[in-house]
């Protein structure tokens, strides 16, 4: 997801995934910000702030590393907040 002057955001997550294998991770411009594993309840991510302001790229991408698979195997992504 591509924003325009956007400089902040928060949004809530949930994971179910084999524990430091498989991770729901978040990027702001290309740079890993957050990555999680396991069982994680919803939880609110808190504010994550860009720097400056201007166009940025957000993106969550799940990765697995094809071994095995626990829990639902995915992650939960609601309320996102652009500010």
């Amino acid at each position: 997801m591509s924003v325009a002057n956007g400089v902040s955001i928060s949004f809530d997550y949930a994971v179910s995934s084999e524990a430091y294998y498989d991770y729901l991770r978040f990027y702001i411009d290309g740079v890993q910000k957050a990555a999680w594993s396991a069982a994680v309840a919803l939880t609110p991510s808190g504010v994550i702030t860009t720097g400056t302001s201007g166009v940025h790229e957000y993106k969550w991408c799940y990765t697995k590393d094809g071994s095995a698979a626990s829990g639902s195997d995915t992650a939960w992504i609601d309320n996102i907040v652009i500010n």
